[in-house]
Order: C-alpha cells, then structure tokens, then sequence
C-alpha cells in the first residue's frame, strides 16, 4: 500500500472541451471543482488545471 508520500496522480479528462491532465490524488477533488467554477475561452497550457469553456 502506498504511503502518504507515494500517492498516485490521478488522470483527469474533460471531454467538452478535451483537456487532460494529471493531478495529485489528494488534489483531485479541488482540481475538478476549480474546473468546473472557471471558464476562459483560451486553451490552458498543459500544466494548468483544465477549465472548460463549452459548459
């Protein structure tokens, strides 16, 4: 079983606006609300958390 420390990143998709990306299992939860609060006409980069522009 994996430690606190050895936590796995957990893939994320939005399929409306086809974003992708990987965040810290504990992060998961405020990622997808951060997500689904914010939405930006510009493509993020692929290190931001994803926000969906077409909900």
């Amino acid at each position: 079983m994996a430690s606190d420390d050895e936590l796995p990143e957990i893939p994320v998709v939005c399929p409306e606006c086809d974003t992708r990306t990987k965040v810290a299992f504990d992060e998961v939860e405020r990622a997808v609300q951060r997500h689904n609060d914010h939405s930006t006409t510009a493509r993020p980069s692929p290190r931001s958390t994803p926000r969906c522009s077409r909900r």
